[in-house]
């Protein structure tokens, strides 16, 4: 476990803020495909909450047709 005075930053690269969410790494790259993440080989990445909303812009529709059910 971290101490509580230092905080988890953001795997893209370039991105020291800090962490909200973790999604898949494969959906992430899928999504955005120009963001560059630190280890793609782990399953699941941690991003800031910047890099969380493009990564819900970016799958708005996907979402939207999943929640319909077709």
């Amino acid at each position: 476990m971290m101490p509580e005075d230092e905080k988890e930053v953001c795997e893209i690269k370039d991105c020291d803020n800090e962490v909200v969410r973790s999604i898949s790494t494969g959906n992430l790259l899928k999504s955005l495909p120009k963001v560059r993440v630190a280890d793609e080989r782990k399953k699941r990445t941690h991003i800031c909450k910047e890099h969380y909303k493009q990564f819900k812009k970016a799958t708005k529709e996907e979402r939207k047709l999943q929640r319909m059910g077709w």
